[in-house]
């Protein structure tokens, strides 16, 4: 007998909570934390991304990809999480990504995140 949720189940639950909802995408320089609020990089911002189930199963984003601009006064650092949040500002914690790669930056930079970023809960999504 197998224990947990089925695949199916997985990926309606994935879909009821991420899929056609907008999300804002916050960027961080760590583990952003149990509420998504740690280690926060010095962009401009969160950024609205609105995820899509593509034909092979994964869940991506759509549409114009998340643009953000590091802080001109910022130090040299690295992007290695994200976060995702129910609004602009404040709002509820959704959930904590980690980059399959750091992604070094310094003040003035823009970081594009689109197509690469995909939700996955190995074992149990397509």
């Amino acid at each position: 007998m197998g224990i947990g949720p089925s695949p199916a189940t997985v990926n309606e639950w994935v879909d009821l909570t991420f899929v056609n909802r907008p999300v804002w995408l916050q960027l961080h320089t760590g583990d952003p934390g149990t509420n998504g609020a740690s280690n926060l990089a010095d962009v401009d911002g969160r950024q609205l991304v609105i995820f899509a189930r593509t034909s092979t199963g994964i869940v991506q984003p759509t549409g114009d990809p998340a643009r953000f601009v590091v802080d001109a006064l910022a130090s040299d650092t690295s992007i290695t999480h994200g976060s995702l949040h129910s609004a602009a500002e404040g709002g509820t914690w959704v959930w904590n990504l980690v980059a399959l790669s750091p992604t070094a930056v310094v003040g003035g930079d823009e970081v594009t995140v689109g197509a690469g970023m995909e939700f996955r809960v190995p074992g149990w999504t397509a």
